[in-house]
């Protein structure tokens, strides 16, 4: 388990295709251990991103957050 005041574990961004895969465990000083992944693809006629995050383990504990977006161009 990480312990307060522990480093945080961002991965390294992983591509594959256009797509971008970013994601990150960490814990604040408050004991808050949260995870959250972020996906974007960019392409010459779009964009898209989505997100997916979670307070795991700690004080503010509670449900998952999330989001999708996107633009088109012509």
């Amino acid at each position: 388990s990480l312990q307060g005041g522990a480093p945080n574990f961002p991965q390294p961004s992983q591509q594959n295709g256009g797509w971008q895969v970013s994601p990150d465990l960490g814990r604040d000083d408050k004991g808050n251990t949260r995870g959250q992944i972020e996906i974007q693809n960019k392409g010459k006629d779009h964009d898209f991103n989505a997100g997916w995050g979670k307070v795991i383990r700690g004080p503010n504990k509670a449900k998952p957050t999330w989001h999708v977006g996107g633009t088109y161009r012509r």
